[in-house]
């Protein structure tokens, strides 16, 4: 009777109907292109390839919960108009999520300090509307204390199958920004991505788009605190459209082939390079420009990279899922077929995403103390880019000249507006290296700040020029 039994069940599981693997909505595709689909042969040189990738457009998208951190700079600097929007447009946010999201509220001036805690938004909206009304500006900027503790609370209600964000509004420099970078690289290794929002002109908006950059989100501009509401808004409605979070790509050159440069990017390493590049929102789309270097080869086919995209599913949670795009060329003694075989769509994206990336890339140098660095970078970029506006027959590549050359002329405001070096302060347990989360609010109001910039005109052509850059290499629509 045993051995009978024991058969049925046997057949029954065998029998049984296996669970069918989850379909892939189809929602994110990506394409890759070249500059040229042939090179001279043994020549060797220059390679430009474009990954395109982009969330489908469609009528209806469910979505995944929304586990949110709003990290507020309530320093001095921000007394004023600035606070009065910043309250109003973090009440906003909250009736522009779902009961079933979760929230928290960081702000920080010389320590950071929760507001409310991370918890599910139903039940809990008016008291949380009611904390952000008693947020005053005072004190200096703990920047870094207070993005250490949004990721905190970001994970203290981490959704393994939501969407998991920081959205940090600041207007100023951090005390201390040594310990920054680790914070967002740690941040994007938990899943966890930055949307930075730079308000006026006071603030070092190369330190915030690192933030971004680094976490796999993205970095905006406000010029104006009451557009702070609107921008909220937006930030709200991408994260309910989100079709892909999580979003990984890995790029494996083929034999002999090394990446020279990823726009906007890291300096790709030697061998195979990985990017967080963040969530994807139902209609977005961003172009991914990577320059090559190939070895001379007389005849055959000469690999060039392998691009993976890996992502998770975020309209219905139907798990994770790849893209592939393989890209290759061949050699060729025919001048007249190498010429033809170029793509000047994919060359004129390349030329404007240089352009962008060397004004960063200058920036950073100016910011750092590198005048000489900064200028040499723009002034080749100034010619490089004129000089394809002509050979690519793109009118708008001199545009970007004349802001690298604008650029050149604000260097000076940038030079006097470098953050502080880190401050030497005495830390718990003696160290020398205060942190600046447990450094004396009285100790902090006397820490060095970086003095505002005396060219207000200057300061603006500055922003103006970061900005389109900027969204030159991020998720664009």
């Amino acid at each position: 009777m045993r051995k009978h039994v024991l058969w049925v069940a046997v057949l029954a599981a065998a029998c049984a109907k296996k669970p069918e693997k989850t379909k892939d909505p189809g929602l994110v595709t990506m394409e890759g292109s070249l500059g040229a689909e042939l090179v001279p042969d043994n020549a060797g040189g220059e390679v430009v390839a474009r990954l395109h990738i982009s969330g489908a457009e469609v009528a209806r998208v469910g979505r995944q919960p929304i586990n949110l951190a709003l990290v507020i700079d309530t320093s001095g600097s921000m007394e004023g108009d600035a606070i009065v929007h910043a309250r109003a447009a973090a009440t906003a946010l909250v009736d522009q999520l779902r009961d079933s999201d979760k929230l928290a509220v960081v702000v920080f001036h010389s320590r950071a300090e929760v507001v409310a805690p991370s918890g599910k938004v139903g039940g809990r909206r008016s008291a949380i509307k009611q904390a952000i009304a008693k947020i005053e500006a005072r004190g200096t900027t703990d920047l870094a204390g207070g993005l250490a503790t949004g990721v905190g609370q970001v994970m203290n209600g981490f959704l393994p199958g939501g969407v998991n964000r920081i959205v940090l509004l600041g207007d100023g420099v951090a005390n201390d920004p040594s310990s920054l970078p680790g914070i967002a690289q740690s941040a994007a290794a938990q899943g966890v991505a930055i949307t930075a929002l730079g308000l006026g002109l006071d603030y070092d908006e190369t330190q915030l788009a690192a933030l971004a950059k680094a976490s796999g989100g993205t970095f905006h501009f406000i010029d104006d605190a009451a557009q702070v509401k609107q921008v909220f808004a937006d930030e709200v409605l991408r994260l309910h459209r989100s079709v892909a979070r999580n979003v990984q790509l890995t790029l494996t050159p083929g034999p002999g082939v090394s990446i020279t440069q990823v726009a906007g990017l890291p300096q790709p390493p030697p061998g195979p390079a990985y990017y967080n590049l963040g969530d994807l929102a139902e209609g977005e789309q961003r172009d991914i420009i990577v320059r090559l270097t190939t070895p001379p080869r007389a005849r055959g086919v000469i690999e060039l990279v392998d691009a993976v995209l890996a992502f998770d599913d975020a309209s219905r949670g139907a798990g994770r899922f790849e893209r592939r795009a393989y890209l290759a060329v061949h050699p060729s003694a025919d001048e007249a077929a190498v010429e033809k075989s170029r793509n000047l769509d994919v060359l004129r994206a390349a030329a404007h995403a240089q352009a962008a990336d060397d004004v960063l890339r200058a920036l950073a140098m100016a910011r750092a103390g590198d005048e000489a660095g900064a200028r040499s970078t723009l002034d080749n970029s100034e010619k490089i880019t004129l000089l394809a506006s002509t050979t690519l027959e793109d009118a708008s590549l001199r545009t970007r000249a004349e802001d690298a050359r604008k650029l050149g002329e604000s260097l000076p405001a940038v030079l006097a507006y470098r953050p502080p070096p880190a401050p030497r302060v005495q830390g718990v347990g003696g160290g020398a290296a205060a942190d600046q989360a447990s450094t004396p609010a009285a100790t902090q109001a006397r820490l060095p700040q970086a003095a505002p910039v005396a060219d207000p005109a200057a300061a603006e052509n500055i922003r103006r020029i970061h900005d389109m850059a900027n969204d030159t290499l991020q998720t664009h629509k």
